[in-house]
């Protein structure tokens, strides 16, 4: 496709990606939405399904091409918890951390290292609600 040609097909997509908007903020029908801006509803349709597939042809290079993963989003955080499984049955809930949806027991004789790694486990979740 030319340099002519794309720029033109870009300010079409475009163009009719704003009116599909329009129409569906309006809260009226297509088919009154239509007949208000005189277009016929057939074209409507026709560039609903131009505009998705291109989309859709879009999204489907943007995953093998791997650039659906936003650049500045952190990676997950995952911590190594040890657990002592000696006798689980005789261990006692010391503390519970609670944390919007989280619960998390720490039990009598937990080391340090495990109650730290519990709670940077909570942080890297939901790192606005937490203060170190």
């Amino acid at each position: 496709m030319d340099k002519l040609t794309r720029v033109s097909h870009e300010y079409k997509l475009s163009l009719w990606t704003d009116r599909i908007k329009e129409c569906r903020a309006s809260g009226l029908t297509v088919s009154k939405w239509c007949e208000q801006n005189n277009i016929g509803a057939k074209t409507y349709y026709y560039w609903m399904r131009k505009i998705k597939r291109e989309v859709f042809e879009n999204l489907s290079e943007g995953i093998t091409q791997n650039s659906l993963v936003p650049t500045d989003s952190k990676p997950p955080v995952f911590s190594k918890l040890e657990l002592n499984t000696a006798d689980p049955l005789r261990s006692e809930v010391a503390v519970t951390i609670r944390l919007n949806d989280i619960s998390i027991d720490v039990c009598s004789g937990a080391t340090e290292m495990v109650i730290r790694n519990a709670i940077l486990a909570i942080q890297s979740i939901y790192p606005e609600n937490t203060r170190c």
